[in-house]
């Protein structure tokens, strides 16, 4: 793999979206550290996460609000809710809070089968609109293996730290699918 850094904002073309699912689904497994996650904004496909054979998620806080929130989120289809659910249920998907925990900025991890072929997106992530709209929203895309490495051996030290929250995560979700079939 050639050793690339490009920066990706919210006017990038294509998208950080793009750039997350193509990583995705060229990946074995994943790390993903992010501050806070709104799982209603999430729109993974099947085809997306086939590959995945290990993700682990690392929030920094699981804040109860973010999930009653969403159960009230009409704006997340419940066919795009069924993949996650069904991703979260498959057995190859952690997802842990820190707590007290903490980082900055947000970072992901993107591993292949191949030696060397890893990927580290570090700032903002995102599906559709950057938290803040008050100027620019930088993720950087690193594969430099060095950076990879350094972030990998931080994501370890922060999961090691921290506590499993998958089942009020799928909670939340069962919530939502039934809110919405009434």
């Amino acid at each position: 793999m050639i050793t690339m850094c490009m920066l990706i904002d919210e006017t990038s073309a294509p998208p950080l979206r793009a750039h997350i699912t193509r990583l995705l689904a060229c990946s074995t497994a994943s790390d993903i550290a992010v501050g806070s996650i709104r799982l209603a904004g999430l729109d993974l496909t099947a085809a997306d996460v086939r590959s995945v054979r290990r993700c682990r998620i690392l929030i920094g806080r699981l804040d109860a609000s973010a999930l009653v929130d969403l159960g009230r989120d009409s704006r997340a289809p419940n066919a795009r809710m069924e993949t996650l659910l069904d991703f979260l249920k498959s057995g190859r998907v952690q997802v842990r809070s820190a707590g007290i925990g903490a980082w900055s900025p947000d970072f992901s991890l993107y591993h292949r089968a191949a030696p060397g072929e890893s990927a580290c997106l570090v700032g903002a992530h995102y599906f559709h609109e950057p938290l803040s709209s008050h100027g620019p929203s930088f993720t950087v895309l690193l594969t430099d293996p060095a950076a990879v490495t350094t972030a990998a051996a931080r994501f370890e030290r922060l999961w090691r730290r921290s506590h499993d929250v998958i089942e009020p995560v799928i909670g939340a979700i069962r919530q939502r699918q039934s809110f919405c079939a009434l």
